[in-house]
């Protein structure tokens, strides 16, 4: 329910309704922090039904917004209540993603196919996909792939899902992913923009559809990223040793964050806990979905470095610890930080260094002052 409402809330023209009680809605209000909208439900709407709710709800909202859509949490989910039924003369659509189905995945890709999308051919450009605002990095990942791509003289299609009603659902033929756990978009995908390597690999088939495409200034620019980021770990371990590391959070995340410490800093990678679909890797990756499998790879591993989310760094006291996915306690983010794109990989490299060298410093006593210049 959630990954379907934190799809359908960045897509401007769409209201979103949870139909369910408001401890439903409270948790992707709170998460997503953009205007949801909900029937409240109560113990009688459950048993007698909740139409009359339903139907008021919508008729309030349906001159506000383009489209609406339904999201039914898990109690109207089970009572088979025919929603579409009951709708059919209101411009809604129907999310069948209640909480019980999956994760926050199943929900985005499911809401995604469920807008009228329809590919148009003649629409110069490329689709930016991968795009969820329960995602940290989602508005630092769109800047960063929106000046890529200017940079390389290709226009911006559709963004996935952080665009109007109508450019979503009239995307062009191609699609660049940032985030390769969100599945499903419409269009051709070219690749990802989630490491340097996979950035390139990608800009280069974007270059064989795209006529007019001029990739050679961010060729140059990954390849610089590329060489600073060596520069700085060679000099990081010509005084300390490789982080052990242990990183927590969505695959496709954590497996990006998993070649760049092991390729650029050594690091040895004790595990990889994913919160959602294991695929292939050269890594070991084992399931963590609840705090006592993280809690049984921490006392395992025991490691130096610890990326992932606050949950994960509350269970640590000796270890450096750098954020990766939701949520982020305690700490303040202002500023639209990517992941994805060359400046994803630097952000994210810098941070890594900035924390094992504060890691370091305790350990070593080393003079507070000194700082990652004297690396670089």
């Amino acid at each position: 329910m959630t990954g379907a409402a934190s799809c359908l809330s960045g897509i401007r023209g769409i209201g979103v309704i949870i139909h369910g009680s408001s401890g439903c809605f409270f948790y992707p209000a709170t998460l997503l922090k953009t205007p949801l909208h909900c029937t409240n439900l109560i113990e009688e709407d459950i048993i007698f039904g909740a139409e009359k709710r339903l139907k008021k709800v919508v008729e309030e909202l349906s001159s506000q917004y383009d489209l609406l859509a339904v999201i039914p949490a898990c109690a109207p989910a089970v009572t088979g209540e025919d929603i579409r039924e009951i709708l059919s003369g209101y411009p809604v659509i129907v999310i069948d993603s209640p909480g019980f189905i999956g994760g926050c995945e199943e929900g985005y890709t499911t809401a995604l196919g469920s807008l009228p999308c329809c590919i148009d051919e003649e629409r110069p450009g490329v689709n930016i996909s991968g795009l969820d605002l329960i995602d940290p990095f989602c508005r630092g990942n769109l800047i960063e792939m929106e000046r890529i791509l200017g940079h390389a003289n290709i226009p911006v299609a559709a963004r996935f899902c952080l665009d109007s009603l109508l450019s979503t659902c009239r995307p062009s033929p191609l699609t660049i992913s940032t985030n390769p756990d969100l599945c499903g978009q419409p269009g051709r995908e070219i690749g990802t923009a989630l490491g340097l390597k996979n950035l390139e690999s990608s800009l280069t088939g974007l270059a064989t559809w795209c006529d007019d495409a001029d990739i050679d200034p961010i060729l140059d620019e990954i390849r610089l990223a590329g060489e600073a980021i060596d520069r700085a770990c060679d000099k990081y371990l010509r005084r300390f040793e490789p982080p052990s590391t242990t990183i927590f959070g969505g695959f496709s995340y954590a497996h990006f964050a998993a070649e760049l410490l092991s390729d650029y800093l050594d690091a040895e990678v004790t595990s990889v806990g994913c919160r959602n679909a294991i695929r292939s890797s050269r890594f070991r990756v084992e399931e963590a979905r609840d705090m006592s499998a993280v809690d049984r790879i921490l006392e395992r591993d025991k490691p130096e470095l610890v990326i992932g989310s606050s949950f994960e760094e509350r269970q640590v006291q000796n270890a450096a610890f750098v954020p990766l996915t939701y949520p982020f306690r305690g700490m303040v983010r202002l500023a639209a930080h990517p992941i994805a794109g060359v400046q994803g990989a630097l952000s994210f490299m810098e941070t890594v260094l900035n924390a094992c060298m504060d890691l370091r410093r305790r350990e070593c006593r080393i003079d507070p002052h000194t700082s990652l210049q004297e690396f670089v």
